[in-house]
């Protein structure tokens, strides 16, 4: 919306009537006075100018403005805008007049003005304009200053010096401002989260009460901004990095990646193509490198990051069929329920989609997939990708890797591991066992912002056969012809179906640079021994039966005498109560509870106190 141009007048005997007659909101007569006493004022006090605001060759309002004998600062106050203008901008169109005004009189190098703590309107107009709060009181108010820019006579200003840092304009005193609160509340949160709710639900009514409302058409209080998120948005959410959140699969990040995360996206990073982002994708593919090694992919294994599993498994399964081809993928009953999402998604009919009870152990069995595999080439289909699990959601459990990868290099079939949660278990000594074979697989995907202690979101897909990623997504249109990679670079843009892509790459990098990989990989054990610590607990505990033993940091178990109504109401019980959260489950047709341990700021004492509030 374009704003009408407000005009500064004098005040004259022509007009100074109706600028007595301006009359604020109701709401604002607490914060400023009557316009009569502004203009009395400026007649016998000696100090303040008067000023006729027009807009479109009416009086719409008053100010006035005045000149410090101690430091030289030009002063504005008694701003009043008429109650029937206000809502057009015309506030803001003011301030931005006068303070042109007071900056081309003699001598100004700053201007200063005050206002009440809970005018928030007036708070918010004024620090788009770029006063800061000096920490100054005057009567009671707050004191805000902005600095006048001024140039050597000699030597115009440069557009850049004239050109604001801030897309919309936000002053620089204030953007740090700003930014130290946002710092304080993201830290306050990470020292207090255990003192806090693990999870909490909020109602669609009261957060839309919260939230909502119409669009903003004028400047807001952005502290009353942050606050509303802080307070209302972000507390109505499970809390995945609370040290009780043993639901689903926890997000313990750690504050480095938050800063990573942070200083790129401050700087608007992208990572679609090297000539536009040669920085950004070098650091992915240092951090896709260090993963390799991690995970124990071969040496010549290329990769990509992406949202989380779902995208990285999907991806995955189209770099499988562009090389062999379309055919049959087998999974287990037990995979993520998002793999048979992607598989349709990318257009596997139904029957080309075979899912296969799993074992007694909940893991993909060797012989029913051998025997799937030989049903569907003897009935004429083409057995093309088998999905197996390095650590399900449900229990932990981890497929025959070694053996399903035997049966796939004799059958030419595309071996993909879903290590989304457990693959990062392969860095200690206590995991590395269970997961060996991963290391043959031609993609594995692992989610960072599990078990790597990254925020939300962050997925990788690592590929064993070079190229087979830009076979299935490489596109080449001539609008993009400047920014293609000509001498061996990586356009990422080519290796998923992301174009346009956030540098992900920068918080794990971070992370990996700040802690070394020695102290990440003592985390992940840690994760994996609080899993055996609750078994340990529950076997102790006549009340409980231990279903699954701990596994990959997740243990599964049940009440005696409880049924599934049962588990789901103390499961949901326990969350409301926010000191934790858990998840219920199904195991074989019966209902299980199920903690995931993976977040190493967990105690023992958090792991007895959750289970005895279940338990009661």
């Amino acid at each position: 919306m374009q704003h009408p141009l407000v005009e500064l007048r004098p005040v004259t005997p022509d007009n100074w009537r109706a600028c007595a007659a301006v009359t604020p909101e109701t709401g604002q007569l607490t914060f400023v006075a009557p316009v009569s006493y502004y203009l009395t004022l400026c007649h016998y006090g000696g100090t303040w100018q008067p000023l006729a605001l027009y807009a479109e060759e009416q009086v719409i309002g008053f100010a006035m403005w005045g000149v410090d004998d101690e430091d030289g600062s030009h002063w504005i106050g008694g701003l009043v805008v008429d109650r029937a203008q206000q809502g057009r901008g015309l506030g803001r169109s003011a301030v931005a007049e006068l303070v042109r005004f007071l900056a081309a009189q003699p001598g100004c190098r700053q201007i200063a003005l005050s206002y009440q703590a809970d005018n928030h309107r007036a708070r918010s107009i004024y620090a788009a304009a770029g006063f800061r709060e000096t920490g100054e009181v005057s009567d009671g108010e707050l004191v805000a200053r902005l600095d006048v820019a001024r140039s050597d006579p000699a030597r115009p200003a440069s557009p850049q010096q004239e050109r604001p840092g801030d897309t919309l304009g936000m002053d620089a005193a204030l953007m740090r401002r700003l930014g130290r609160r946002v710092v304080d509340l993201v830290v306050d949160h990470v020292e207090q989260r255990a003192a806090g709710p693990a999870m909490r639900t909020g109602t669609a009514a009261d957060l839309q009460a919260a939230l909502g409302g119409p669009v903003p058409e004028e400047p807001g209080d952005p502290d009353e901004a942050l606050t509303t998120l802080a307070e209302v948005a972000l507390s109505a959410m499970q809390h995945g990095d609370h040290p009780r959140y043993f639901a689903r699969i926890p997000s313990p990040a750690s504050y480095a990646a938050i800063l990573g995360e942070w200083l790129a996206t401050g700087h608007n990073a992208i990572a679609t193509s090297w000539a536009g982002g040669s920085g950004p994708a070098t650091v992915e593919l240092v951090a896709i490198e260090w993963l390799r090694q991690l995970l124990g992919m071969p040496a010549g294994t290329q990769g990509v990051l992406l949202s989380g599993g779902s995208l990285a498994n999907l991806t995955a399964f189209a770099a499988a069929r562009a090389t062999h081809g379309p055919g049959v993928a087998y999974l287990s009953d037990q995979a993520h329920a998002s793999l048979t999402r992607d598989l349709a998604t990318l257009g596997f009919p139904p029957e080309h989609v075979r899912v296969l009870p799993s074992d007694e152990d909940f893991r993909l069995p060797v012989r029913s997939l051998a025997a799937a595999v030989a049903e569907d080439r003897s009935a004429g289909r083409q057995p093309l990708l088998v999905v197996t699990s390095a650590g399900t959601t449900n229990t932990g459990a981890v497929d025959p890797l070694p053996d399903i990868a035997d049966l796939c290099e004799r059958e030419g079939l595309w071996f993909h591991v879903d290590g989304a949660y457990g693959a990062p278990a392969a860095l200690c000594a206590a995991g590395r066992p269970l997961l060996a074979g991963m290391d043959r697989a031609d993609s594995l995907v692992v989610d960072p912002h599990k078990w790597l202690f990254q925020p939300y979101d962050l997925g990788c897909l690592l590929v064993r056969r070079p190229g087979a990623l830009e076979a299935a997504f490489a596109i080449d249109p001539e609008y993009l012809r400047d920014v293609r990679a000509t001498h061996g670079e990586v356009d990422f843009r080519d290796r998923s179906l992301e174009l346009t892509r956030r540098a992900r790459a920068m918080k794990l990098w971070l992370t990996f640079r700040i802690h070394g990989a020695g102290q990440v990989r003592d985390a992940v054990a840690r994760g994996i021994s609080l899993a055996e610590a609750a078994e340990a607990m529950l076997r102790a505990d006549p009340r409980w039966d231990v279903v699954t033993p701990a596994q990959l940091g997740i243990v599964t178990f049940t009440l005696q005498g409880s049924d599934a109504t049962d588990h789901v109401a103390r499961a949901a019980a326990l969350a409301a109560s926010g000191h934790a959260a858990v998840t219920s489950t199904t195991l074989r047709g019966g209902s299980v509870l199920r903690l995931c341990t993976i977040n190493p700021t967990t105690t023992e004492a958090d792991l007895r106190t959750t289970l005895a509030a279940l338990a009661d």
